[in-house]
């Protein structure tokens, strides 16, 4: 599925952002300096922040439509966002961490799409581990496993991996596009690193 975004929010009295994009199946790379708008075109698409104006939709569902009185709340759009803060339960393990957004599901189907996904992402070693027993690497897939858990329709990255040196960078990316090949869902990644 696309994700379609047009929005224009006012930031402050001086700027007003004003972006139109579609967002195919993918990762789709939102670059620019700081103050210029990339987290609140994550916060917008997540039911965060409200655009002062705009449409932004995936596929055939409307998120948000400023002229039609549509604002979707941020539990039923479906969109899977991971923080550059990470926002990790101390308190939890792994899998509890991972598993977080499934209390609808079965015991069984909770503890089956937590074990694949942390498959997915190297990490089933880790499931008993709390955060502050693991890696930054490890918390920054954590966080990747949890968000993609729920099977969200699309994924926001808010520079998640600005922490970690480039080697482990290009590992997490290989192993999110790689979860992506059977899924084809658009990525939004923040980013203001050239790289």
């Amino acid at each position: 599925m696309t994700l379609a975004v047009h929005l224009t929010k006012r930031l402050h009295p001086g700027f007003v952002l004003d972006v139109s994009f579609l967002a195919e199946p993918g990762v789709t790379i939102l670059f620019g300096a700081s103050g210029s708008g990339k987290t609140t075109i994550l916060r917008s698409v997540a039911g965060l922040a409200r655009p002062d104006a705009g449409r932004i939709a995936i596929g055939d569902r409307t998120l948000f439509n400023g002229d039609g009185g549509v604002d979707m709340p941020v539990a039923d759009r479906r969109i899977g966002y991971v923080f550059q803060q990470l926002a990790l339960f101390p308190h939890l393990t792994v899998a509890r961490n991972i598993g977080y957004g499934l209390a609808g599901l079965s015991r069984a189907e909770r503890e089956a799409r937590i074990v694949e996904t942390a498959e997915s992402f190297r990490i089933q070693n880790l499931l008993d581990r709390q955060p502050g027993q693991i890696s930054g690497g490890e918390r920054q897939r954590t966080a990747l496993a949890r968000a993609l858990v729920t099977q969200p329709a699309a994924l926001l990255l808010d520079e998640p991996l600005s922490a970690l040196d480039y080697a482990i960078q290009l590992h997490i990316m290989d192993d999110l596009r790689r979860w992506n090949a059977g899924r084809r869902i658009p990525i939004l990644y923040v980013t203001h690193s050239h790289r």
